[in-house]
């Protein structure tokens, strides 16, 4: 979950060459003063040592006064909340204001037992977002039991993952709870604010383990040896299972590969190729795994809007993303002129996705020739003719009341699914008496939502959103017009 961080440079009023930070900080379940913080600035990106200290009083102020010209990382930390660090804020003579708000941490406790119902020691039990990222991950004690203590509220996945010990043809499955060796299977561990969840007992499934045999060939068919093949989770932040390196004829085999999806990636002879596979029942034979070498890739931003006082634009980027994990994700910025330049990228099937925005534009459309692609999955390869992502100004705005919902978070969700990402869905807080304003929009239909608190990759994920369509009020925008609803407050339903 994202804080919702305040980020304003005031007047300098006591220095030219040092300035402070300040702020108050709040607690995000109540939107009461978080008092006797710890509040730890430190300087960002050098290599040097400053780090300055500070505890908010009663009313959850603080500020931090003597500090050079250069960045800054915030970070606030309270008994019982998840800890946070902020952007980089820049200061130079003047006071800068950070503030920000903690969410109640939760608790995640249980234990793991083998196949046999015993307590399994020293193994990981890892902790991912329900929808993905990066896992938290912890060790189990002598009993077997685990426990995550500084858990943001949220919906997660859980998993154990022993090492895969071959015995009798059989290993250990990585397990997600309670007992299922695909991730997509899980049960859901949804951690409320404050909440303390126990008895989340994980039992190790036994498996067999089978063999994944192929032949890694360059674009022409032709076997390549001495490359590396890695056999790596379905879930990019898993570690790899195993790794191997192909023989003369360009064979590789995995042995003792346990059920699940995985992905084969295989780099060398300047080429690289990836392949998805999904292991259950029967061994593997035969996959040919086709190697690329890379292509550079342009494209072009257009977009106008106003120079700074260095008549420079502020900067957006491109993702491009592999369908079906077959691919290598990149990503890269634009440069002043607008062109955005992919030195590197494999051929295959990506989405072209536009990230950051710039206030009252919007993403109008996505081209890759005369072809309209926006978020379409598109066949890249070398020779492919530039893209265009075209921003337009006079974004739409919606502005309106929340009844009885002060401080709650407006979220404006796009009715056309194609469009749920981060480019599209916007949210907003309201006041402290319920009012809000959300710009930045495409025009278009969207659901309008007032919760008392957002998971905005909640909000990406169709199947959720369709279960929300009753709770919503539907706004109709349009550009550089502002939409007026007033909508009641409901609690985010995970």
């Amino acid at each position: 979950m994202r804080s919702g961080w305040v980020l304003l440079a005031l007047t300098a009023a006591w220095s030219q060459d040092k300035g402070a930070v300040e702020g108050v900080l709040t607690n995000a379940a109540t939107h009461a003063p978080l008092a006797n913080a710890r509040v730890t600035i430190d300087r960002a990106g050098v290599n040097e040592t400053l780090e300055l200290r500070a505890t908010t009083d009663g009313a959850g102020l603080y500020k931090v006064e003597g500090l050079p010209a250069g960045d800054y990382v915030v970070t606030f930390e309270a008994e019982s909340f998840v800890s946070v660090a902020s952007p980089v804020v820049h200061v130079a003579g003047a006071t800068i204001r950070v503030s920000t708000e903690l969410w109640p941490a939760a608790k995640v406790r249980g234990r793991v037992l083998d196949d046999a119902g015993q307590p399994v020691h020293d193994t990981a039990v890892e902790l991912y977002r329900y929808r993905g990222g990066r896992p938290n991950s912890v060790k189990t004690d002598r009993d077997g039991r685990f426990s995550f203590d500084s858990v943001n509220p949220g919906v997660y996945a859980l998993a154990s993952r022993p090492a895969a010990t071959k015995k009798d043809g059989t290993a250990l499955a990585v397990t997600w709870f309670p007992g299922f060796t695909l991730r997509s299977q899980a049960e859901r561990v949804i951690a409320r604010a404050g909440a303390e969840i126990d008895g989340t007992e994980i039992r190790l499934r036994r498996v067999p383990v089978w063999s994944i045999v192929g032949t890694a060939v360059n674009e022409e068919g032709r076997p390549l040896g001495g490359v590396s093949v890695k056999l790596r989770p379905g879930d990019e932040w898993q570690p790899d299972e195993a790794a191997t390196v192909t023989a003369g004829d360009g064979t590789f085999r995995f042995s003792d590969a346990r059920p699940g999806e995985w992905r084969l990636a295989a780099s060398g002879a300047g080429r690289e190729g990836y392949m998805s596979v999904l292991l259950d029942k029967h061994d593997i034979d035969g996959v040919v795994l086709r190697l690329f070498p890379p292509f550079a890739m342009e494209g072009f931003i257009e977009r106008e809007e106003p120079r700074d006082s260095e008549g420079k634009r502020k900067l957006t980027g491109v993702y491009l993303l592999p369908e079906g994990g077959e691919g290598k994700q990149v990503m890269a910025f634009h440069e002043q002129d607008g062109v955005i330049r992919f030195p590197k990228v494999q051929p295959g099937l990506y989405t072209i996705s536009p990230v950051g925005f710039v206030p009252n534009y919007y993403v109008e459309s996505v081209k890759l020739g005369d072809r309209e692609v926006m978020s379409r999955p598109v066949d890249l390869t070398s020779g492919a003719v530039p893209f265009r992502v075209i921003y337009r100004p006079n974004a739409g705005r919606v502005r309106g009341t929340v009844e009885k919902g002060g401080l709650s978070t407006v979220a404006l969700v796009p009715q056309d699914e194609a469009l749920l990402d981060g480019q599209f869905i916007r949210t907003a807080k309201s006041d402290a008496s319920g009012r809000f304003e959300v710009g930045s929009l495409k025009p278009g239909e969207y659901y309008a939502f007032a919760f008392d608190r957002v998971d905005r990759d909640a909000l990406a994920d169709v199947s959720f959103v369709r279960n929300l369509h009753s709770l919503a009020a539907l706004v109709h925008v349009e550009a550089g017009k502002s939409a007026d609803v007033d909508l009641k407050m409901t609690p985010w339903p995970e």
